[in-house]
């Protein structure tokens, strides 16, 4: 991503483009996929193999990291009788979004009527981050996953910064209409589901924002990878500036990410953790990466991920619970 945006930004002096906000995305639509997503791929992290007209196999057998689960511990399917799907057509008229509800085990009682609104990272769509959800749902919670203009089964097409913005609230205010109890909705955000994470936050005003391996700004990309000396206002609209955002939020915060993350660094997730207003805690863990395939948080090991979380909550944000 860093390689393309700065060739990008090259191609705007040249042109005389205004900003990147369409050129941050990297989906892959229902549509595209086919063997060159699926069969030729090796890493299994990284297979695209459901078309348009196939549902998702919630109940998947992965091959879970050695350091994910415990000695005999498992992670349990999602029963296709506790899932929902929803198409939302978007305020702009323009398109719709493929939305899915899952209905928690109801088995871990604290959290039995607790909603996580999951905004996943920048490649694939939902697919890709099954097994995240999965984790989620073991914990207990109920879980909202949607997928973003051109990725997965929502509309072809890209959405803009501004669009996606659009399509955070119209998702979250669903989101709470639908909840077992409005009050107990706790956001999530993963690499670029951070941008709409926030914005949610901003204005949906949740019980909890939850941050894994957060977007900074395109202004941090630039000048961290390729030197460009250019401020965040020319590269963007400003809609994908979380550290901007971050300063109107006062929402409990928990930022995670892995001390050796090279797409979003430790220094920057720190330069992020600060800007938040609220209540907050920074949690950055040695030797793990950014993930899907290298692992990342959730990955490391479920019970320490799950444990955080929820200390988290009971700690900063018992209005959740």
């Amino acid at each position: 991503m860093v390689f393309r945006l700065f060739t990008l930004w090259l191609a705007c002096v040249s042109f005389g483009c205004v900003n990147l906000d369409g050129f941050v995305y990297n989906p892959i639509h229902c549509s595209e996929v086919g063997p060159s997503t699926c069969e030729q791929v090796d890493e299994p992290w990284d297979r695209f193999c459901v078309p348009c007209d196939q549902d998702y196999q919630w109940d998947a057998i992965y091959p879970w990291m050695p350091e994910t689960l415990a000695v005999d511990q498992s992670v349990r399917p999602i029963a296709p009788s506790a899932v929902s799907r929803h198409e939302l057509q978007t305020t702009d008229g323009q398109g719709v979004l493929d939305v899915y509800e899952l209905k928690g085990h109801g088995e871990r009682i604290e959290v039995a009527d607790t909603t996580i609104v999951y905004n996943h990272g920048n490649k694939g769509g939902i697919e890709h981050y099954l097994h995240r959800v999965r984790l989620l749902y073991e914990a207990g919670f109920n879980v909202v996953v949607w997928d973003y203009r051109g990725y997965g089964k929502s509309s072809e097409g890209t959405a803009t910064g501004q669009q996606l913005l659009a399509d955070a609230r119209q998702v979250a205010q669903w989101s709470r209409k639908r909840a077992l109890n409005p009050q107990k909705v706790i956001i999530y955000g993963y690499s670029l589901g951070a941008v709409p994470a926030t914005h949610m936050a901003e204005h949906s005003q949740p019980c909890a924002l939850l941050l894994e391996a957060p977007w900074t700004s395109l202004e941090r990309i630039a000048l961290r990878n390729a030197a460009l000396s250019v401020p965040d206002g020319f590269l963007s609209t400003g809609s994908f500036d979380n550290l901007e955002r971050a300063t109107r939020i006062k929402t409990p915060t928990l930022v995670m990410s892995g001390q050796d993350d090279t797409v979003f660094p430790a220094q920057d997730i720190e330069l992020l953790y600060g800007a938040f207003a609220g209540p907050k805690e920074l949690w950055i863990l040695p030797g793990v990466r950014h993930g899907v395939a290298d692992g990342g948080v959730p990955l490391a090991g479920f019970d320490a991920y799950i444990g955080r979380v929820l200390s988290f909550i009971q700690a900063q944000a018992p209005q959740c619970l």
